[in-house]
């Protein structure tokens, strides 16, 4: 959690520093136009960091609920779902889970190679877009299924558990539909 809190706090602060320390130079000269920039860029970070953090925090211990396994803070999630199905069948779960179920824009996928890429689109108010990536391998009679999801803009400070509730959707359906 303290990773998400200090990568919110440094990139906040280095945009923040940017922005004052162009918009300070073109009024004042110096060294003193770069102090004031970094002090002020400082306190903007702090600041952001504690709120988004706890938002992000709050909200992805919320999506989580009582499955918290692993970094649940990262923007960036990956489950590995072991299934007793042959890995074909699992792939075309996987390609119905994405196209139906969860309607993502599927943008390729190689039943040979066992990978499947989708993305989410983005939502003005709710998220830029995330894209996920499933990858099929066999594991003995049964197979395993990686599902990774990260945010669409590589720099994403927090995604507030959207990529979270992602691949624990497409985890609960897999897994569902194991049992059948």
């Amino acid at each position: 959690m303290l990773k998400s809190y200090f990568r919110i706090f440094f990139w906040m602060t280095l945009f923040f520093f940017i922005g004052t320390l162009v918009a300070n130079l073109n009024m004042m000269e110096g060294m003193s136009s770069i102090i004031e920039g970094f002090v002020g860029a400082l306190l903007f970070g702090v600041a952001a960091s504690a709120a988004v953090g706890t938002l992000n925090a709050r909200r992805s211990r919320q999506v989580a609920g009582a499955n918290a396994q692993g970094d649940i803070y990262s923007p960036v999630q990956t489950r590995q779902i072991k299934l007793s199905l042959p890995s074909d069948r699992v792939f075309h779960m996987v390609s119905h889970y994405f196209r139906e179920v969860a309607r993502f824009d599927v943008l390729g996928g190689d039943q040979l190679a066992g990978s499947l890429e989708a993305r989410v689109p983005a939502s003005m108010l709710r998220v830029l877009g995330s894209g996920i990536k499933a990858e099929v391998a066999k594991d003995g009679e049964g197979s395993v299924v990686t599902i990774t999801a990260r945010p669409s803009l590589p720099a994403a400070m927090a995604d507030f558990g959207k990529n979270l509730k992602l691949v624990l959707d497409a985890e609960n359906y897999l897994k569902a539909a194991d049992h059948q």
